[in-house]
Formats: structure tokens, sequence, C-alpha cells
């Protein structure tokens, strides 16, 4: 922030010598003026692999599912572990027959099963919680290139939860993967956090700031409240209450109920002091985001 303040301070400075048609200093550090605009324009539409994971057809019926789950078909059985943790398919909600089912389809090396169940071990659900196997069937589905499991280990490495040491490294390391895998966009935003703070990576708030914007325009709801604070208080960014109205505007219609919490509480109290004018042009950019993310939107993963 600091190099941020004196690199803005050196601008003006030449900008004003300019303006009085007095030469720079010699000294002077030019910077193009785009350096210090909002990044409003850096969202580029990415392509990730295809997602080549075989899954049970939503066509086959219970009895074809449950038949060829009892024979051993590790895609019917987690189908079967989906249908007992949603209660769906006229199969009742069950949590620890569904763990039973994943734990038949993991055991033959199924890696989204290998994910369902390292989930409901971390989660203590329909299962005791047992971080070490968590971890376990984690890395599992990672080595086979799950792309929820490398975000799920990661924050495991990055809190240091079970019997994972926190290391940071490695939590950015499995972040990556995630992104490069599905173009994760929380996992990016995590991604950010750390290029911001300096953990387990060079402190870097440039990296930062364009992993925040990139993943907000891809619809990344975690990104979007992040520039929503950041312009709100002018951290690390001019503080510009119609575009942090914005972002936390889009954020509101994330599918995930803490983002829109998040998104409503900045929302509303924006709202209580934006000038008329600053709503127009909040108005204004909320359209002008949704149509980024429109062109640039990504998959929702939990």
């Amino acid at each position: 922030m600091k190099a941020l303040v004196i690199l803005i301070t050196a601008t003006a400075t030449i900008v004003a010598a300019q303006d009085n048609g007095n030469p720079a200093p010699a000294n002077a550090v030019t910077t193009p003026a785009a350096a210090l605009a909002p990044p409003v324009n850096w969202a580029v539409p990415k392509t990730f692999p295809p997602d080549t994971t075989k899954l049970w057809p939503g066509s086959a019926s219970l009895e074809e599912t449950q038949k060829a789950a009892d024979q051993g078909d590790p895609l019917a059985q987690c189908a079967m572990g989906d249908f007992c943790i949603k209660g769906s398919n006229g199969v009742p909600a069950d949590a620890s027959k569904a763990v039973e089912w994943y734990q038949k389809s993991a055991a033959q090396g199924y890696a989204v099963a290998q994910f369902r169940l390292a989930l409901k071990y971390s989660r203590g659900t329909g299962i005791t919680m047992d971080e070490v196997a968590a971890a376990s069937w984690f890395q599992k589905a990672v080595d086979q290139g799950n792309k929820e499991a490398a975000r799920h280990l990661a924050d495991m490495y990055s809190k240091g939860r079970g019997p994972v040491k926190q290391d940071y490294a490695h939590a950015l390391a499995l972040y990556e993967r995630a992104v490069e895998l599905s173009g994760d966009t929380l996992s990016e935003c995590f991604i950010a956090d750390l290029y911001a703070q300096g953990l387990g990576v060079a402190k870097d708030k440039a990296k930062a700031l364009e992993l925040y914007q990139d993943a907000a325009n891809a619809g990344g709801s975690n990104a979007q409240c992040a520039l929503g604070d950041m312009y709100a208080t002018g951290t690390d960014l001019p503080k510009d209450l119609a575009r942090a109205y914005a972002w936390y505007s889009l954020a509101t219609s994330s599918a995930d109920p803490n983002m829109v919490k998040r998104g409503t509480k900045g929302t509303n109290g924006l709202e209580l002091i934006l000038t008329p004018e600053q709503k127009t042009e909040a108005a204004r950019l909320v359209q002008e985001f949704r149509d980024t993310v429109k062109k640039n939107k990504r998959p929702f993963h939990f």
C-alpha cells in the first residue's frame, strides 16, 4: 500500500509539473495513466480442459441403478449414494447408507465417490468425523484430477486441519490445480488472498488484485465481495462507492448464501450514503459488470 501511495504521489507530481508547462523532475517515475485506472476490463474468456468424468446416466431408472450397484458398478454405487444423500428418485434420505455406497464405489477407485466420501468424513455426515480419512480420500481424488477435491484439500493445508500441517505453499499449488482443472473462481479468490498477504508466496498485491478481478468477472461472488470491500474502503484501490455498490450487487445473486448475505449488507449500507449521481453510476456499472460476467461465466463449485 505504501508503494502504491508513493507511486500515485510521483505520478501526481509529474502531471502537475506538465500542467504548469514545466518539465517533469529528472528522477520522476513515469507511469502510464492506464496503470492507475480501476481494473475493469481485465476479463478474458478462458477455456479449461473438458470435464471427462464419467457419471451414471441420469436417464437410468432406480431399478436399473440399484441392480447395477448391487452387481458392483462403481458409477451406479456412487449414484445410489447421491440418491440417499438427497432423498431422491424414491430413495429415503439416509446419510449413513449414502456413506456405505460411496465407500464401495471409492474402494474401486472412482474419483467422484472418493471426493464425496472425503467430504462426509470431513463434515461428520453419516459417519463419525475423521479428518485423517478425509485427507486421505481427498488426496486419492486429487491424484485422479478431481477438481472439487483439490480445493477442499487445499483448504485443509491452508488451515492446518486434522493430520495436515499448515502449509500455504502446498495450499497454493492445490488451489492453482483447481483453477487449472475447472476455472474454480473460489480457488482463484483464495489464491488472491495468499498473494495479498504473502502467505506461501512473495506478497504481490498487484497480482492479487488481478486475480480478484478475473474471478469476479467470471462470476466469483467471493471475489466480487472482496472488490466491493476494497472500493468501499479505498484499500489497495481508489475509493469508489458506486463501483463498490455494483460489485456487492452482483454478489447478491450468488449460489452461496454467505455471499448473498455479505453482498446485501454491502449494498444496504451504501444505499444510505450514495449521492443521486453515484446511484445512477452504480446502476450503470451493475449492468456493465453483469454483461462481463455473462461472457465469462464459469461453473460454481462448493
